[in-house]
């Protein structure tokens, strides 16, 4: 049997390596550039610093209670890469992260789950969140390993539709019953559905956490308040007939820019050209000898009356 090849080993980056290629970064080089001036891997340059600008986005977000989510400067990244001692960027040796007590596995999971706010955040927000809030730096290969741990958790999208029960099958199988013989008698049933379609965004509900073996239908969300199709299509079938040359059938599309404002000057016409009337009126009803002001009189003399 011969032999089997290793793959190549990558060169290790040194400190002031990652820290080159955080400056030519900042100056507004590109990933190329980087790589023919550090003489690196394009890759293993965007690894690096994707990896040193996330752990200067922690430190600096448990030192100074800022959000995980903000830029981090270069000098906040040139001190992570001299004070981050325990992940060792200066060497950039390769290992495991450090573990976690079981204590803290505990109550990672319940951070993941202790509101409905919680449930609706991903997890890898949810990891930062506990480190800032608790002061303990987890790395996210550790969080998510804890909270997926014994398929003790899972993150999925939630069901849409109502949770049947077994008095919505037996009433299904009554209405059934009920239809079949007017059916046979030439009664008329009409079966009407809509469907609408969103081009801009996709209207799947986002992934809500919630324990394994547990009714998936309590953690469903209501859906999106502003629901703005593109098109609806809306369309009715009658038991007995061609359902391909029968009807009705409507389709309705949004309007573009244009369209909406030209209907907008349009109402704003029609809107004013009725004011003028009404302001017209107005003045006619406190004339004598018009229509509007013997209206006007005949009203008065009816509630007085």
């Amino acid at each position: 049997m011969p032999p089997q090849r290793r793959a190549p080993q990558r060169p290790r980056l040194t400190g002031p390596q990652i820290a080159s290629i955080a400056t030519a970064h900042r100056l507004g080089q590109n990933l190329p550039q980087i790589s023919s001036l550090i003489r690196v891997r394009p890759d293993t340059a965007q690894k690096a610093l994707s990896r040193i600008s996330r752990r200067a986005r922690e430190i600096q977000a448990l030192s100074r209670d800022l959000p995980v989510n903000f830029v981090p400067s270069l000098p906040d990244i040139l001190d992570a890469i001299v004070q981050d001692r325990p992940r060792d960027y200066l060497e950039a040796r390769p290992g495991r992260p450090h573990a976690i007590s079981p204590q803290t596995s505990d109550a990672l999971r319940i951070h993941a789950q202790c509101t409905e706010e919680a449930q609706d955040t991903p997890w890898r927000h949810v990891i930062d969140d506990f480190s800032r809030v608790y002061g303990e730096p987890i790395s996210q290969t550790t969080g998510w390993r804890t909270l997926h741990e014994d398929h003790y958790l899972r993150r999925r999208r939630p069901p849409r539709k109502l949770h049947l029960e077994f008095w919505h099958k037996r009433f299904r199988i009554q209405l059934a019953e009920w239809a079949l013989p007017k059916l046979d008698r030439g009664d008329l049933f009409i079966f009407t559905d809509e469907v609408s379609i969103d081009t801009d965004r996709h209207n799947k509900p986002p992934a809500v956490t919630w324990e394994v073996g547990e009714n998936p239908f309590n953690y469903s969300r209501p859906p999106a308040d502003e629901i703005q199709p593109a098109i609806m299509f809306w369309g009715a079938i009658v038991y007995g007939y061609d359902l391909y040359g029968t009807g009705p059938c409507h389709t309705w599309s949004r309007e573009t820019i244009e369209e909406t404002q030209k209907l907008k000057e349009n109402i704003d016409q029609e809107n004013a050209e009725k004011e003028r009337l009404m302001e017209q009126d107005r003045a006619a009803a406190r004339q004598p000898g018009t229509h509007q002001f013997r209206e006007i009189h005949e009203m008065n003399e009816d509630i007085q009356r």
